[in-house]
């Protein structure tokens, strides 16, 4: 019996984000779902090569999806706290 697919979420489509998008792919029973950026062109572009990815604009806007289960922050170190704690809040893995 296999375990449930856990959906992903990533945020930042920096250099890290594209090693975390291209792992996840290999994944057995991960999905990434959906990459937030700032600028929804940013999050458009990173998710172009990446068929049934969405692109949403923001990190609520990632963690307003009911189909993400956890979160990779893919951010400079500076934001990360705020983000992971949002990210809990909402009651998603980190």
């Amino acid at each position: 019996m296999n375990p449930p697919e856990l959906g992903f979420g990533i945020v930042g489509t920096g250099m890290i984000a594209s090693v975390v998008a291209d792992a996840l792919a290999k994944a057995r029973n991960a999905k990434l779902i959906a990459v937030s950026s700032r600028r929804i062109d940013n999050a458009q572009n990173f998710v172009s090569k990446r068929q049934g990815v969405a692109a949403v604009q923001g990190v609520a806007a990632l963690l307003d999806r009911g189909d993400i289960d956890a979160v990779y922050i893919a951010t400079p170190t500076v934001a990360k706290d705020e983000i992971a704690l949002l990210a809990i809040e909402a009651g998603k893995h980190v």
